[in-house]
């Protein structure tokens, strides 16, 4: 029980900050980063990369390896086999083996260094696909942010132009009263009012649908309070448009994150497709034990015994 009324604790805070707060671009791009599902998988497939680059790139070192076993036999069998003729041996029904096995690869047709060169590749595509998607979500969540902004500013000149219609209506009534207008001109007006009703709506629906849209992008629930703190600039005059301004003439593909990534994931699949041609090779490691057994029961003459075979280094 206390665990969730802890949740629920911070979590009520948290709505109630985002609630409170006014919002500026800079601070909804942080809660987006912070909640937006799609960023947090793409930085899981990140970090995913870089653990099988890693696991690839242990391949080319030398491998240790700690074997043992028991093994219990009818009749009993030699410690270790006899080197020459006449040797004594010493001899148990109960034997455990202990070896340690180094493995170091010394070919194996390139299949390893093709490996490893994929997954860099894999890499570099899960790191650009992160970066695009933030750019996507950067543009998606400033360009919603600034409607908003322009839509609250369209109510505002709708409620302005609904108010003076109403006050030119009322003088139309006295005009009316006073036989210094005609029923038609009132009959225009209320056409007029009617209109701006239905626009009012309209953008008020706008409004909301667009609140919504970047309720959705910031990754959190959607609030009526929340309040939007910012200017409306023109396009000519943001930083981020004078720099695509002035080397629009010298940009290509090469600055395309997404290009970046698809182009990376076909290097990558071509580096796999050589490791697989390289498995028709034949590979070379050399492999080194050294191996000790133990009796486990008593010999004959009473004592237990404990024999090393030693080292085999061999290629195989």
């Amino acid at each position: 029980m206390g665990y969730y009324s802890f949740f629920c604790a911070v979590g009520y805070s948290e709505d109630m900050a985002v609630k409170k707060e006014k919002l500026t671009l800079e601070r909804c791009k942080e809660i987006a980063l912070k909640n937006n599902p799609e960023i947090a998988a793409l930085e899981f497939e990140k970090v995913a990369a870089q653990s099988r680059r890693d696991f690839t790139s242990g391949a080319v070192l030398p491998n240790l390896r700690l074997t043992g076993s028991y093994n219990h036999y009818l009749d009993a069998q030699r410690l270790i086999p006899a080197r020459r003729n006449g040797e004594q041996g010493v001899f148990s029904q109960d034997i455990i083996t202990g070896e340690m096995l180094l493995f170091i690869p010394l070919f194996t047709g390139g299949r390893l260094r093709y490996e490893i060169m994929a997954s860099d590749l894999l890499v570099k595509t899960a790191e650009n696909r992160l970066a695009r998607s933030r750019e996507e979500l950067f543009f998606n969540l400033t360009s919603v942010f600034y409607s908003l902004l322009a839509q609250e500013k369209v109510i505002e000149s709708l409620e302005f132009s609904q108010r003076n219609m109403a006050e030119h209506l009322k003088r139309i009534e006295e005009f009316i009263a006073f036989e210094k207008a005609a029923p038609v001109d009132k009959l225009r007006v209320e056409v007029r009012i009617a209109d701006l009703n239905h626009r009012l709506v309209l953008a008020k629906n706008i409004l909301e649908i667009q609140r919504r849209v970047l309720c959705n992008l910031m990754g959190i629930e959607n609030e009526r309070d929340i309040a939007l703190e910012g200017t409306i600039e023109t396009i000519a005059e943001t930083e981020e448009f004078l720099k695509i301004e002035k080397g629009i003439t010298g940009m290509s593909l090469k600055n395309r994150k997404d290009y970046q990534a698809a182009l990376s994931s076909v290097y990558a699949q071509e580096k796999i497709l050589n490791a697989a041609l390289a498995a028709r090779w034949p590979t070379i490691s050399l492999m080194g034990s050294y191996e000790g057994r133990y009796q486990t029961g008593r010999n004959s003459q009473g004592t237990r015994k404990c024999q090393t075979v030693g080292g085999k280094p061999y290629l195989c």
